[in-house]
């Protein structure tokens, strides 16, 4: 399905406004290099910077060189410092808690994962209902704390035949299949989403659809897209998209910290299809850290106008090193 159409289900944007920003003019020109020439232009004409996480300031545990340092050097110059993250695994409060753990103090009001605006994506639509979630424990406080009420198939037992996931399936009534990152996903989780998107009240939300995630030594691990995708394919429906580059993820951090300056404000991710689709979407500039998902080769070989960063550099601790 068109990834761009996932916010329409449930009138949350309507069509007048996602052809509005459509029709925005993209940035298509060629990427700058960020150096030493240009860093005081491309700093000095920006009030707000959004940055991604995973690939950007660490990759699974470990910090990235110098990402802490930069982040503190913005703050410093007064820069407003906002977290936008596709990953669904923690909490907002275990966002804040990892920064500070980091060296970094910020406000939990500026931080915005796909595991908190899952959640608020639902209260938005006065969601009533039960949830099926697949994922982890992210999305699970943030339910809680919104007040929505879910259950998800824990310890799942080896199954010999189909017919007994099926009668495993708990008779309750469900509004909702929410599916996020969940690396203990099993064949019956998908069988039992499956069975209650098969009601067709049923909505089908994804925390995000990245398709792979950067982790240690370089490697990558299948990410929330490749698993929503079994389930999109077996039921034929297209979930709604909270997180990047999907205008819901915008509308929910706009909802809270107020309109942003789309001319002042930079976001700086590793990825192509999300995040520097994202601010093209939403028509502010962007840099791509060359740390994570993303090579040069494969940002020079992008075709597709939405996923032309402004400008491009190795790591975030260029920001410094050029200053």
């Amino acid at each position: 399905g068109n990834i761009m159409m996932f916010g329409l289900r449930k009138g949350y944007l309507n069509k007048t406004k996602l052809k509005k920003r459509m029709n925005r003019s993209y940035h298509t020109a060629v990427p700058h290099i960020l150096s030493s020439r240009n860093i005081r232009q491309f700093i000095d004409g920006k009030d707000t910077f959004m940055f991604d996480c995973d690939g950007v300031l660490w990759k699974s545990n470990n910090l990235i060189e110098g990402s802490i340092e930069t982040l503190n050097y913005l703050k410093d110059m007064g820069k407003r410092i906002i977290f936008v993250t596709n990953n669904s695994t923690k909490s907002l409060t275990k966002y804040q808690q990892r920064f500070l753990d980091f060296g970094f103090e910020c406000d939990r009001e500026d931080i915005f994962s796909s595991s908190y605006a899952t959640a608020a994506y639902l209260q938005s639509i006065n969601f009533k209902e039960k949830v099926f979630l697949i994922g982890a424990s992210g999305i699970e406080e943030e339910l809680s704390l919104h007040g929505i009420d879910y259950f998800k198939l824990d310890k799942t037992p080896y199954y010999k035949y189909s017919d007994q996931i099926i009668d495993d399936i708990p008779d309750i009534e469900v509004g909702a299949v929410v599916m996020g990152l969940d690396i203990n996903l099993t064949y019956s989780k998908i069988a039992t989403g499956l069975h209650y998107l098969r009601n067709k009240n049923c909505i089908f939300v994804v925390s995000n659809l990245d398709y792979a995630l950067p982790s240690i030594n370089g490697s990558l691990i299948p990410g929330a897209g490749s698993m929503a995708s079994m389930l999109q394919c077996a039921s034929g429906m297209d979930p709604v998209l909270v997180g990047k580059p999907g205008p819901i993820f915008y509308d929910i951090i706009t909802s809270k910290i107020g309109n942003i300056d789309k001319d002042r404000t930079c976001m700086v991710g590793d990825r192509l299809d999300t995040d520097i689709h994202f601010a093209n979407l939403n028509g502010f500039d962007s840099l791509l850290v060359l740390s994570g998902v993303t090579s040069e080769k494969e940002m020079r070989k992008t075709k597709h106008p939405l996923n032309s960063p402004t400008y491009y550099t190795r790591t975030l601790h260029d920001i410094m090193k050029f200053s």
